[in-house]
């Protein structure tokens, strides 16, 4: 089952099991699987912004902030108040220059832009199955698919 009515934070909440889940199994344990957590860093966010200025261009200005020059002081207080209240990440300039670069670069190659021009692209979509052999909740949230196309 596809579904397009999630956001983020959505499919994250349902059960099921990811491929980043397999992976932190497979590479630390099951324990670690369990008790996982999200934490916020700057590295995490400025990958947040490149991929919303790759796959969700027309809404960036809303996903993503430029906020000051720095992470201290009551500037960044307030804009970063501001931005967790629209549900936007806040990047210092720096960081914000930074991921419009590197998204740039991504959407200058012709295969990419192709890709995310297509009309029968699908942009963050939920995908939903259960394994038919152990009755596993499976979920996976690719960035973009082109669905196969019958010939």
């Amino acid at each position: 089952m596809i579904r397009d009515d999630l956001t983020n934070s959505d499919y994250h909440a349902l059960d099921g099991i990811s491929a980043s889940d397999v992976k932190i199994v497979h590479a630390k344990s099951i324990a670690h699987w369990k008790n996982k957590s999200h934490k916020e860093s700057p590295t995490l966010d400025i990958g947040t912004a490149i991929h919303a200025a790759c796959l969700e261009r027309d809404d960036l200005h809303n996903l993503v902030k430029r906020g000051p020059e720095t992470r201290r002081g009551k500037a960044w207080t307030e804009a970063k108040e501001e931005a967790d209240s629209m549900g936007a990440v806040l990047l210092t300039e720096s960081d914000y220059d930074l991921a419009r670069a590197v998204a740039d670069s991504v959407l200058m190659e012709p295969r990419v832009m192709r890709m995310l021009d297509d009309p029968s692209c699908l942009k963050e979509k939920s995908i939903f199955n259960d394994c038919p052999q152990t009755g596993l909740r499976l979920k996976c949230r690719p960035d973009a698919v082109l669905p196969t196309r019958a010939v």
